[in-house]
């Protein structure tokens, strides 16, 4: 018995005519013939009724025919697997804006293929760093968060117009309480700034910029309504944040972070905010993205998912 003639069986009994099924296979009609026969010698059971001309499964046959079928399912997905391992297996350049997910999905890609090479550059500073390895050909492929004046920018440039952008999410900022905050409790997920006049909003630019993009985040939206308090201690934030009624105006990717540290905080989305940032890639359309590249993005959809303050 050999995979040949598993399928030989799924396609006779399709088809219902061997002469029908050797034309299906491109085999010869006594080929196929002679071919059933050895099996059903081999098993020591019918598998079709050949009585009436066509060939009609047999009680057996219909049994034998459930776990052909199923044997070829697991067959045909082996062999996609290993010529799709064989194709991702290569190198991988990325540049990437500072962002959680993006290397998440870079370590979830080294882990999923053994011994891939993958070059993963991973930037804090200006789009403009991670569009110099795009443009320069050190990268394949370039994840960035950009605000809608950066992407215009982009778009715009003759020289880049080689580049196709694609979008993955959008990036709104996010309202942080403590458990102390008389909001934390509602059952509403969003809250708007106005709700929020009456407290104060914490800032910090110390720190490692530890809320991440302080002056874009001013940039982008008028704060002037809201009572700010840069604070200049990580004690002074702590302290603030969860045991008092303040709460903070926080980009996407500290979010994790900072949760991660205060687990009781609570995050809502910001009812109206039209402003945002988005993520994206870019990747040159005269070049094409590789498997690879393909496989890698899959997972960074994954992640950002993953993200509440993400849509």
């Amino acid at each position: 018995m050999n995979i040949e003639q598993l399928r030989q069986v799924i396609a006779i009994a399709e088809t219902g005519s061997m002469n029908r099924a050797a034309k299906q296979l491109f085999l010869s009609q006594p080929n196929i013939s002679s071919s059933m026969k050895a099996l059903e010698k081999e098993i020591g059971q019918p598998i079709f009724d050949r009585s009436h001309g066509a060939a009609r499964l047999t009680e057996f046959g219909s049994i034998f025919l459930e776990h052909a079928q199923s044997i070829c399912e697991k067959v045909d997905f082996l062999q996609a697997f290993c010529e799709t391992k064989h194709a991702l297996d290569g190198v991988l350049h990325v540049a990437a804006y500072h962002m959680p997910e993006a290397y998440a999905a870079y370590v979830k890609l080294l882990d999923r293929y053994d011994g891939l090479y993958c070059d993963f550059t991973y930037l804090t500073g200006h789009v403009r760093f991670t569009m110099d390895q795009l443009q320069s050909g050190r990268a394949e492929l370039a994840v960035e968060m950009l605000t809608p004046v950066e992407k215009a920018e982009i778009l715009n440039k003759q020289e880049y117009s080689d580049f196709e952008y694609r979008r993955l999410a959008s990036c709104p900022f996010g309202i942080v309480i403590g458990p102390r905050h008389p909001y934390y409790h509602l059952e509403t997920d969003t809250l708007s700034y106005e709700e929020m006049k009456p407290f104060s909003n914490l800032m910090t630019r110390n720190l490692d910029d530890l809320l991440g993009m302080v002056d874009d985040c001013m940039a982008m939206f008028d704060l002037s309504s809201l009572n700010t308090v840069e604070m200049s201690t990580p004690e002074d934030f702590e302290r603030r944040l969860l045991n008092g009624d303040d709460f903070v105006l926080i980009s996407y990717q500290k979010y994790r972070e900072l949760c991660l540290n205060y687990p009781e905080l609570r995050l809502f989305r910001i009812r109206g905010c039209k402003d945002e940032y988005e993520i994206g890639y870019l990747f040159s359309r005269s070049k094409g993205l590789s498997p690879i590249a393909e496989e890698y993005l899959a997972i960074l959809r994954e992640e950002l998912a993953a993200n509440p303050l993400l849509a």
